[in-house]
C-alpha cells in the first residue's frame, strides 16, 4: 500500500504543479493579451484623432477656397504687387553691394539711377539680361578712395561692369575730384 500512497502523493504534487503552471500561464497570457489590446486601442485612438484633424483641415481649406473665390479681385491685385516687386528685387541687392563697397572705400553714395521699367533689360549671353544704372557720389571725393571704389565694383560677385566714369578735377586740391558719377551695366536674370 505504501507504493500507492507515494504514487498518489506524486500525482497530487504533479496536479498541483500543473494547476500552478496553468494558472501562471493564464496570468501571463492575460498580461500579453492586455498589452496587445492596449496597443491596438492606442493605435485606434490615434487614428480617430488623425481623422478628426483631417476633417478640420479639409473644412478650413474649403472655407479658405470659398473666401478666395469671393475675393478673387483682391487676390489678383496681390499677385500683381508681388510680381512687380520681384522684377525689381535685383535693385535691392545692387544697392546693398554698392553701399558696402562705398563704405569700404571711404566714399558716400548720393544716389542710384535705375531704369523706370524692368523691361528695359537687354538680352545678354547665357540667358542673362543687362540693366544700365548710374551712381552719383558726394563731392569732393579723394581720388584714391574713388579708385578703390571702382576696383571693388570690378571685383564684385554680382557681375557689374563699369561702362562710363564722369569726374571733374578740383582746382585747388589735386588729390580730390568733383562730380563723380559711374555708369554700370548690371547682369540680372
Amino acid at each position: 500500500m505504501k507504493k500507492m500512497n507515494v504514487s498518489a502523493v506524486a500525482v497530487n504534487r504533479m496536479l498541483i504543479a500543473g494547476i500552478i503552471l496553468l494558472g501562471a500561464g493564464s496570468v501571463y497570457g492575460c498580461y500579453l493579451l492586455q498589452g496587445f489590446l492596449s496597443q491596438r486601442a492606442l493605435e485606434t485612438n490615434h487614428a480617430k484623432i488623425d481623422v478628426n484633424m483631417s476633417r478640420e483641415e479639409i473644412q478650413k481649406m474649403t472655407t479658405l477656397q470659398a473666401y478666395l473665390g469671393q475675393h478673387a479681385d483682391k487676390v489678383s491685385d496681390a499677385a500683381s504687387v508681388v510680381a512687380q516687386s520681384k522684377e525689381y528685387q535685383y535693385q535691392d541687392q545692387i544697392v546693398r553691394d554698392l553701399n558696402e563697397f562705398a563704405t569700404k572705400a571711404g566714399v558716400r553714395v548720393l544716389g542710384f539711377d535705375f531704369p523706370a521699367d524692368a523691361a528695359v533689360a537687354t538680352p545678354a549671353a547665357g540667358g542673362l539680361k543687362t540693366i544700365k544704372a548710374t551712381i552719383t557720389l558726394q563731392n569732393p571725393v579723394k581720388y584714391r578712395s574713388f579708385l578703390t571704389f571702382l576696383q571693388l565694383i570690378e571685383q564684385n560677385l554680382t557681375k557689374m561692369q563699369i561702362t562710363e566714369i564722369g569726374v571733374t578735377p578740383v582746382d585747388d586740391d589735386p588729390t580730390n575730384i568733383n562730380s563723380p558719377s559711374i555708369g554700370l551695366e548690371v547682369y540680372v536674370q
